[in-house]
């Protein structure tokens, strides 16, 4: 049975009153996203980790870019000036976004900052990077 990217099949056990039976099920797969910024400041580029969130794969790009405006960091689209999926290790890498800012647009650094304790997650949202979660 084929599945979605975003998806992985998994084997189950159906209950039906006293008979159980093995089969197999399609469940949504959750994977950590590191946002990234790239900007010029003061002639050198610049990447900072903004955020770890947990996601269903897929639509990453979307994602990051409404994150971005929902905290206020980006005021509109033609900030952007590409989104760019990072490489680790010299592969790809499916859990990292980074949005390069536009020439002249600035991002003051400190605001991304964030300090605060949560404790009903699992440790990775809220983390400013994937090596943070390590």
């Amino acid at each position: 049975m084929p599945t979605a990217l975003n998806t992985s099949l998994v084997e189950v056990r159906r209950v039906n009153g006293a008979l159980a039976v093995r089969t197999h099920d399609s469940v949504a797969i959750e994977d950590p996203l590191e946002i990234q910024i790239g900007q010029d400041r003061k002639g050198i580029r610049t990447i900072r980790s903004v955020s770890v969130t947990m996601r269903t794969p897929g639509h990453d790009d979307e994602l990051a870019i409404g994150f971005l405006f929902g905290e206020g960091i980006l005021n509109q689209r033609s900030d952007v000036a590409q989104i760019e999926s990072p490489t680790v290790e010299g592969e790809k890498s499916a859990n990292y976004v980074r949005i390069q800012l536009r020439a002249g647009v600035t991002v003051d650094l400190k605001q991304l900052d964030r300090n605060f304790y949560t404790t009903s997650s699992c440790g990775v949202c809220g983390k400013a990077s994937l090596e943070a979660v390590r």
